[in-house]
């Protein structure tokens, strides 16, 4: 603890160590502050005080005043002298007050007539569609995101590859199947369900699971598939080591068409 006199009132009291020590209590903090000093109102006369901070730069005493003390002094927001002037679209004289003398057009309808007739970018043929269409930016090639993505698409796309990969997680080819969910969004199938799909003549559902008899997932012959019916049919294969050794795609039955994901229907086409 330290001795220290209030810099306000002059009284000794005691502080900690790492404290300044100024003044003893708030209040005579308060009153060493510099006072709010009385000021006139530009504009009605009438005296107030303005805060410490803006007393300096403080001239009215509310901004209705200021407005109206603007609108005596004539100020070029409050200058009303009509000039007359000749709307580019319509050439139609019009006349507007000086602090609006840049003024082009005579109404917003000859604005909104001129954007669309004279573009700042100016108008371009679509790559897409073939049609016409005025450009928002000046490399601008498509009228709209639909024609960008399928002038894009597939062979006429710069990352083009051949439309398929092999998916790291399961080592099994991919195809772009010619689907899109949205623009943009490409849908890709495995390879092996598309061959066994084009074998016996339909879809493949989606509980159906094709299975490589050799265990290279790149072979895609259909000497090297087996359809199963069902994953849990697979997974007893796998469980029980009984694999098939010949492929069952040419002599598989093909069952009725069925809704897609109706595994309820197929299961009871099976129990008939």
């Amino acid at each position: 603890m330290k001795d220290c006199k209030c810099g306000s009132c002059g009284k000794a009291f005691c502080v900690k160590d790492h404290r300044p020590g100024l003044f003893c209590c708030r209040a005579c903090y308060m009153e060493s502050r510099p006072k709010k000093k009385p000021m006139a109102c530009k504009g009605c006369g009438q005296t107030f005080t303005p805060l410490p901070r803006r007393s300096l730069k403080r001239k009215f005493c509310c901004h209705k005043c200021y407005l109206d003390h603007a609108k005596k002094e004539n100020h070029s927001c409050y200058q009303k002298e009509a000039t007359s002037c000749v709307c580019r679209q319509c050439q139609r004289p019009f006349r507007t007050t000086k602090s609006s003398e840049h003024r082009l057009f005579c109404c917003s309808k000859c604005w909104r007539e001129h954007q669309t007739e004279n573009p700042v970018n100016g108008f371009g043929d679509c790559i897409g569609c073939g049609e016409q269409f005025t450009k928002e930016k000046s490399d601008q090639i498509c009228c709209s995101r639909v024609c960008y993505f399928s002038s894009h698409a597939m062979e006429n796309s710069r990352s083009w590859k051949g439309g398929s990969y092999i998916r790291y997680s399961d080592d099994v080819e991919h195809v772009h199947s010619g689907e899109y969910r949205e623009p943009g969004s490409i849908i890709y199938r495995r390879r092996p369900r598309i061959v066994v799909a084009g074998a016996i003549g339909r879809n493949l559902f989606d509980d159906e699971r094709v299975w490589h008899i050799n265990r290279d997932r790149q072979d895609n012959s259909l000497s090297n598939l087996y359809l199963f019916q069902s994953q849990s049919e697979m997974a007893r294969a796998i469980g029980s080591r009984h694999l098939p050794e010949k492929s069952n795609i040419l002599t598989a039955p093909s069952p009725k068409a069925l809704p897609k994901n109706n595994t309820t229907e197929r299961h009871k086409q099976r129990t008939r």
